[in-house]
Formats: structure tokens, sequence, C-alpha cells
């Protein structure tokens, strides 16, 4: 909203900037409610950031901001002024208040929360912490405080500012900047420094005589001037080599101006961060870039560490590109620049995309954890040494062999110097062996830190990188000492060796070149269900790996025996002797014999099948959510159809009623009327299937015994089936009740057996409805239709099952959607009618079929425990005549006219209302009014709250509330509230007549 040029410079700025003429922009009222541009009364508005931004998300309206500053129009800021005299008289006191005020607001910046505590209970802001908190959030983006420093004037901006004004026609083309920005640094030196202005100025004269003299020495400069270009050629070709080695070594450079707050950077960096040229370089758009979680420690990071304590930044962090939203790592270091007057002026430096690097050393620390809960596992020494023997790790276990206490007692020393003599070169060439992909085994002697002497048994394979480097020997060593003596020891260390590779909970399998079961553990045998004799020699591991999984095994395995690789881990899938399919994590690694051949591998095996399924129901929940909304979409969509045609169909019955009652018997327009009644009854009932569908049908709610009404059904069913169908009733005695509508329960009954009376077809077959009860658990619910409105407990079932075709799982995922049907003339409503009924009960479906074998249908409905009632409304004479003022109230003209009509033909004085608000005044107006008839949903002041202005008028006042929706939804809502009754659209004379009975 645009007002006049000087509140609103800046726009008129920036339509002079874009070549529009302010003077011919439609100026339009400015609003200051927030609900005009959220309602679309207004398409724009003015607005600070900090307020109405925030009031906009709240509401969930999508806004554009339009910042003039975009445009290149720079106007606002807050500014501390202060008079000329002051500042001369008082210059402390200034620089002090300067100073205090600076620093209030660098802690603002920095203690966020502290602040907005203190605005809540101290200074009791009326403005939520949410709110506050945006605001803040909003400020440090406009004050930018990690860039420029607090009370830093720029001159160029304020110069840029008074351009503006010129151009805008607001000020004279004048310099009226001297003297306005406060420089804290001058002071009382300022007429020093003009002294040695003028001397400079002298200088500079001097130095335009000696530009004269060197004039004449044109050649000696022409020869410079060749060097000079010289010396940009070699500049140019060493800044071709900079940006190729940057490109090479992922390394860009960049240059932050902290007095401008904005930054620049090389081709390389503006690839690594994957923006352009239009990309905004300034502080905000460094924090975008940086992942969300790691964005608050970096902003405090560059403003604690880097500006404050003026430290040399070096950081590793996470980046989200702009441009593909891909996330890298980067490594940035950087140091700042200041002036003699140590105010900073930049920080530059360099980041390099590290995101292989960070990803190499990831995958390194798992395998060195892996690794790690290994060998802590072992009670044998697990070893690693370098080509040199120099120990590079060591568990507790090989310690305690060398006598050492810790393993930085051991770190980095050379494991040749505790082998003896005699067994030193064996040990140094088994070394090198291993190093040149050769496996070894050594027994060997050794002396302790502590002096004792041990036998030890090494077993040394090469430990390979990703790449199959060799990168360090892998050894398992054994004590000895006792084995060489007696071979009671070596039986005890073999039967050690099996309680450990028969009592870890992870399965263990070796196998032979033929992928042949050579070695199974107790953990293996459990997981596929075969005993170890089963599988070893007999088995191999394809005939227990899923058959979709075999294959991607036996390839990983030729790529061990062409010593491409000599390890690898997958997820895959068993099959167990029992048929069930099991998922597992395995981890394979080769076994070479001394001649460096393949002759087999061994593999461990974790069992995740129960994560995995985990998962699954997950995914099942997942979907049978976002189906359940689909309906619950669908739902309010058929209920808001079906009300708007019982309006209409209101006013075709009740003029159809009325006719009837006012025409001659004899008439022969008599029988169109009973037509046109008919017609409107076939209506009202579609409206009734797609209220039910929505789950608003009008129930009338009784204790029902499912039993009888499927024995009272019966008759009625058995002659509308198919011939070669039979009917069979499986009821259990003493059924609990439900609270239901009868006819609703009928309805469903009827459309489910005639579905498998057609799914049966022209063969024979059976349909069968048994009754039940039982107890359903959260993991029975689980797999049900519109488990998400019910509850675990007692439930009565009606199962229908039939011996028909069947349905495929395409016709099952779609079977309740409203209009769908696989019949010919269907209207597709039937089945979308269930669900609504079952869903408006409270109740669930479960459904079970098979194509060719047929179909089962589970309605569980909440049992009662009270007794089935038996309910009989026809009670009410049909001569009956009263008289009295009668408020009808309703949003349509059309029932308003029908409805006056109608309660005129019982004797009644009619006043009518459009909406709650002119029902409440004609009320006021008129207090011999007997009773009001309400409509539920109206414009302006709905029946809800007009019930509620009524009561306060007249505490007694007799209101039936009328609506589309059922009688249970609508009464719910007015419980103990003192409504005197309820009438259902669309009515006829006789309801209406007996809602009246009710209460007159």
């Amino acid at each position: 909203m645009l007002m006049d040029k000087q509140n609103d410079a800046d726009f008129y700025a920036m339509f002079f900037n874009e070549g529009i003429n302010p003077e011919k922009v439609n100026i339009q009222p400015s609003s200051f409610d927030i609900n005009d541009l959220a309602t679309g009364k207004v398409t724009a508005f003015n607005s600070y950031l900090t307020n109405e931004p925030f009031f906009l998300k709240q509401k969930g309206v999508d806004f554009v901001v339009i910042n003039p500053i975009n445009y290149g129009i720079d106007f606002y800021s807050d500014i501390l002024f202060t008079s000329e005299q002051e500042l001369k008289q008082h210059p402390k006191r200034v620089k002090a208040f300067r100073s205090a005020t600076l620093r209030g607001w660098q802690y603002a910046m920095s203690h966020r929360d502290e602040l907005i505590d203190l605005l809540i209970t101290k200074y009791n802001v009326k403005k939520t912490r949410e709110h506050l908190q945006f605001e803040a959030d909003t400020m440090r983006q406009l004050i930018l405080p990690d860039l420029v420093e607090m009370g830093h004037m720029n001159p160029g901006r304020w110069q840029h500012m008074a351009d503006i004004f010129v151009k805008v026609g607001m000020a004279d083309n004048t310099n009226f900047l001297e003297g306005f920005i406060y420089d804290p640094y001058l002071g009382s030196e300022a007429p020093k420094l003009r002294r040695i202005v003028v001397v400079v100025g002298s200088i500079s004269s001097v130095s335009l005589v000696i530009m004269l003299i060197l004039f004449t020495i044109q050649r000696r400069l022409r020869k410079e001037v060749g060097e000079r270009k010289t010396a940009e050629n070699a500049l140019r070709y060493s800044e071709t080599l900079l940006k190729a080695s940057q490109h090479v070594a992922h390394v860009g450079h960049y240059t932050f101006d902290l007095t401008t707050g904005l930054w620049t950077s090389s081709e390389e960096l503006d690839a690594i961060f994957g923006i352009d040229e239009n990309y905004a370089r300034d502080v905000s758009g460094w924090l975008n870039l940086i992942c969300e979680d790691q964005r608050e420690e970096m902003s405090s990071y560059l403003q604690t560490r880097i500006l404050q304590n003026r430290e040399y930044f070096d950081k590793k962090y996470q980046i989200e590109r702009h441009s593909d939203k891909a996330k890298r790592w980067v490594h940035g270091l950087g140091r700042l620049e200041s002036d003699n007057d140590g105010r900073i002026l930049r920080l530059f430096g360099i980041i390099q995309d590290i995101t292989e690097q960070q990803k190499t050393k990831e995958a390194l620390e798992a395998s060195e954890r892996f690794l790690k809960t290994i060998i802590d596992s072992e009670p044998e020494c697990i070893k690693m040494l370098d080509n040199r023997g120099n120990l590079l790790m060591m568990n507790r276990a090989g310690l305690d062999m060398v006598e050492a206490d810790s393993f930085e007692q051991v770190k980095g020393k050379c494991a040749y110097s505790l082998i003896t003599d005699s067994y030193r070169n064996a040990f140094m060439a088994l070394t090198e062996q291993v190093f040149h992909g050769i496996p070894g085994i050594l027994e060997f002697e050794i002396t302790g830190l502590k002096g004792r002497h041990v036998w030890l048994e090494t077993h040394a394979v090469p430990f390979r990188n990703e790449q199959g480097d060799i990168i360090s020997l892998l050894g398992i060593t054994r004590d000895i000492t006792e084995r060489r003596h007696a071979e009671e020891v070596i039986r005890t260390g073999e039967s050690h060796y099996r309680t450990l590779f028969n009592n870890t909970l992870i399965g263990v399998a070796i196998t032979d070149v033929n992928l042949k079961f050579t070695e199974v553990n107790e953990a293996f045998s459990n997981l596929v269900g075969y005993s170890a004799e089963e599988l070893v020699g007999r088995m191999s591991i394809t005939d227990v790996s899923y058959p979709d999984d075999a294959e991607k095994c036996i390839e990983m395995v030729n790529k061990i025996m062409n010593h491409e690789i000599d390890h690898y881990s997958l997820e895959k899938r068993y099959l167990s002797k029992t048929g069930k399919i099991i998922s597992a994590l395995i981890y394979i690694n080769a076994m070479y014999n001394l001649d460096g051949e393949y002759v087999g591998a061994t593999g461990s095996v974790l069992d995740i099948t129960e994560l995995r399924q985990a998962e699954e129901s997950r995914i099942n929940l997942e979907k049978q959510l976002l189906h359940s909304q689909k309906l619950e979409s669908l739902g309010v969509l058929a209920g808001g159809i079906a009300h708007d045609f019982n309006n209409i169909l209101m006013t075709i019955m009740g003029n159809a009623d009325l006719a009837l009652l006012r025409l001659n018997p004899e008439s022969p327009s008599i029988e169109n009327l009973h037509k046109i009644e008919q017609a409107s009854a076939r209506a009202a009932d579609l409206a009734k299937q797609m209220l039910a569908y929505s789950g608003k049908g009008k129930f009338v709610i009784e204790n029902l015994d499912m039993n009888r009404l499927l024995e009272e059904m019966l008759h009625m069913l058995e002659v509308s089936i198919s011939k070669k169908a039979v009917l069979r009733l499986n009821l259990s005695p003493h059924l609990p009740t439900v609270e239901a509508d009868a006819t609703q329960m009928r309805q469903i009954v009827m459309n489910l057996v005639i579905n498998a009376s057609e799914a049966i077809g022209e063969k024979s077959g059976v349909i069968a409805i048994t009754t039940g009860c039982m107890d359903c658990d959260e993991s029975y619910l689980e797999k049900v239709w519109l488990e998400e409105n019910i509850t675990e407990g007692l439930y009565v079932y009606m199962e229908i099952a039939d011996t028909g075709c069947g349905m495929d799982d395409k016709t099952q995922a779609k079977l309740f959607d409203p209009f769908f049907t696989t019949k010919f003339t269907g209207r597709g409503l039937g089945m979308a009618a269930v669900l609504g009924i079952v869903r408006g009960h409270k109740g669930a479906i479960k459904v079970y079929s098979e194509l060719g074998k047929g179909t089962s249908f589970k309605i569980l409905l909440p049992a009662s425990n009270k007794p089935s009632e038996i309910f009989n409304n026809d009670n009410y004479k049909d001569d009956w005549k009263s008289k009295g003022k009668v408020l009808l109230v309703d949003d349509e003209e059309t029932i308003r006219g029908i409805g006056k009509e109608m309660l005129q033909e019982f004797g009644f004085t009619t006043i009518t209302a459009n909406d709650g608000r002119e029902a409440v005044e004609i009320f006021k107006q008129n207090s011999d009014i007997a009773f009001v008839i309400l409509d539920l949903t109206m414009p302006h002041m709905d029946g809800e709250q007009c019930f509620r202005e009524l009561r306060q008028i007249k505490q007694d006042v007799k209101v039936i509330m009328s609506s589309g929706f059922s009688e249970h939804e609508v009464t719910q809502k007015f419980a103990g509230k003192g409504l005197a009754g309820f009438i259902q659209k669309p009515y006829k004379l006789s309801v209406l007549k007996e809602a009246i009975q009710k209460i007159h």
C-alpha cells in the first residue's frame, strides 16, 4: 500500500529504479488488519519484518516479502542522535553512553533466550515466546552482528541514502553528510589531523612537479612497462595454475569484507557451494549453506572465536549445496586482517571439499569399532604390526602375554625386541612374507617386559584397505608354553576355542572352495534350522540361501577366489528348514593357505529378521493411515454434498406434502405428486448413503441383539440371494448387545449378503453368517480398516463369508472407495456406505479374500452390557392443530418458505430469520414466541452460537435444532444444555408434527 512520498520514499525510489513513474501508480488505502491480507481483501500490506510475517506463518498463509533493499534501495536503520553542543561539552558522557549501548546490543545478540525471559517476567511483554524468538532472529539477520561491528556507520551507505533522497526529489543535490556521522576515534585530535591533511596537500603539489620531471625519462618508463607486462603475463599464468590447482584439490578461496558485510569467492569455491553470481553473498547466505544442525554452532564460532577472540579460522563443518541440496563436508581455514587501530577489516582464507576424506574417515572408524569389538572379546592376543615390526594395536590378552600394564607402554615399539635371538630372524621373515600377501604361522619364544619367558604361536595374515593394498600385519597369537610339553594342553586350548566358537550369539560358518560347510556353530544351526550334522560336508551356502540372493553370494565368492577382494559384507536372506525367510547381515573373510591359495571362507551372520519385520509393519501402518486420511477427506465431501442435497429435497418434499393436502382428492395431479414423493424418497435414500459413508448418517441408537436381528432378516435374505447359494446362520448364544442403529445394521447385512451372492454367481456355493464375541488386542487391530477409531476391548463380530470368486489385491485396495464398482449397473456406494456405517458406530472391518477361494468380511462392533431394547415411536395422532408464534431460522430462502407454509398448516403464526444474528434481534422484540426451529449450519452466526444467545435472553426457551446431519451427532454437542428437540432434513409434515408435539 502506498501512502505519500514522505512516508514511503523507499517505494517511490524502487519504482524509479524499475523505470515506473510512481505518479501513475494506483494508490490504494492502507489496511492495518493482518486478516485482510490473509483473507484476500487486500493484495499488499505495509508491515514490519519482525511482526506480520510471524502472524502469517502461524496462520499457514503463504506470502512474499518485497524488500526495497533487493531493488537497490536502502533507507532503514536504528540510530542514536545527539546534538553538536552535547558532543562538545560532554564528549566523555557521549562516548560512555554510546559504549554502554553497544555493549547492551552485543549482549542481547549473544543471549537471546535470557533477554526474552527478562522481557516476559519483569516487563510483562504481551508477545508470545515464539514471537519474541522470531523477532530476535529477524533482527539478527538485519543487524548481522557477526559481520558488521556494532556501531559501525558506513559513510558509503549514508551517501547512497542521500543519493536516493535526491533522486526522489526529497533533498537538494548537496553534501549534507559532513559532520553527521560520529567517529569515536577522533575526539580532540581532529585539528591535528586537519593540519596533517594540509601538509599532505602541499607534498602532493611537489609530487606534481616531480611527475613533470619524470616525463623526460620516457624510455625508461617504456622499459618498465614492458617488464610490467611480462610480470602481468606471469601473474595470469600463475592465476591459471592456481585455478587449476584449486579445481584438482577441491579448494576455493574467499574474502569476507567485514565493513560491507559481503564476501567474494573463487570459481572453485562457488562450485563447492553450488552457487552462482546471483546468490546472496553475506553472512546469512553463508550460514544458510551450512546444515541446520551445525548452523548455530558455526554462527557462535564466527562471532566468539574469530571476531571476538580473533583466532585463526580452522573448522570442519557440513554444508548443503545450494544447487542440488547435496550434503558435503568442508574444511575452512582463514585469518583476520585489521587496520592500524585494531579494527577488523576482513577475513580471508580457503575452503576445501573434504567429503571423500570424511567418508573414508567414517568408514575407517566404523571398521575400527567393529574390529575392536571382536578384538576385545577374544581371549587370545590380537595385534597389528607395520612392515618394520612396530606395534600398531594389541588387545588386553596380548598385553598380558608381554607383561605390559597398558598399550601406551608398547605403542609404536618394535615387537622384534621382545623375541629371543634364535627366533627373531624367522619372525622378521614372516613379517616380510605377510606384506607380500602370504599369510603365515610361526611358533616362537619371547621375553616379557618383566622377565617372564613365554612360548607363542602366531597366525599372521595381511590386512588390506579398500583398494586391496596391504597396510599392516594382523596376528592372532596364543600362548603355547604348556602345549610344547603336554598334548593335554593342546586339547584344552581346542576346548576353549570350541567354547568361544559355539557360545557366541552371532552365527559363524566356515566353507570350503566349493561353498560347502566345513564347520558351523550352534547359533548358525539355530538360525537356518538344520543341525550341524545336516550342514557340514553335505550342504552348501546356496542350499540355505533365499533363491534370489544366492547368485549375489556366488558372485562375491568368485571375486575372492580371483583375489579381487579378500572380504565382503552384505545383507541377504536365508531360507530355513521350515521355510521361514530370515534376513541377516553377513561378514565374510577369505582363508588362504601358506601358498596364498584360496581354501575357503569364514562368515559371521547376524539375524535382523525382527528388525526388518518391524520396518515392514511401520510401512504398512503408514499406508493404512494414508488410506484412512483419504477416506476421511472423501467422507467430509460426501457429508457436505448430502447436507446441501437435503436442503433441496426439503423444499421438494415439503411442497409435495402441502400440495397433497390442498388438492381435491379427485385431481389428476395427485398421481404426479405421489411420483414426486417417491422420487424424493429415493433421492433421500441416496443422501443417507452418502451420509452413511461420511460417518454422519442418521443413527437411531438402541441396545441391539445381533442374533435376533439376523433371525428376523433370514427370510428376506433367503429370497434375495441366488437360488444356487445356500445361506447358513452360525449364531453364538448369549451374545452381548451392541449400541447400534438397527436399520443401518440391516443395510450392512443386505449389502454384504447380496455381494456374496453375486460373487458366487451361477455356481453352487455357501454364504455363512457367523456371530461371536472376542477380546481384541492391539496386535489384532493393527490390520483392520478404521483401526484409528477403536481401542482394545470386547467386540461383537458378525462375519459374512462366501465361497465365490474372491478378489485380487488391486480390487481390495479400492474396495471401499466411493463410486468404485465391479458391477455393470452398480453405483459404487454400497461398500462405501458399509464403511461409513461402521465408522459411525466406532467399529472396524477385517477383510480376507483370495481369487477363486472366496471372501470374508468380519464386522467388529464394541460390545455393550445393556439388554436389547425395542423402540416404538408411532404414538402420535394424525388430526392435530395448534396455535402460537414460532420463529423459523434458516439461511436457505426455500427452506424458510416451505417451513413457514408447513407451520401455518398446523395453525402457527410464523416469523422467519435468515441467520443467527437476525434471529436474536427478532427474539428480543417478540417475547411471546412459543418455540424456535433453528438451523445448525448458517453464516455470520451458526445455530450453536445462536442457541447460546437465545438462552441468555430467555433461560427456558424451547429450541428444535434442524440439520442434515444425524441426531446422534448433533445432540452430542448440546447434551445437558436444554435443547428441546431435533429434526433431520429433509423432513415431511408428519415428522415436523411429531417433533412439535413433543414440546408444545
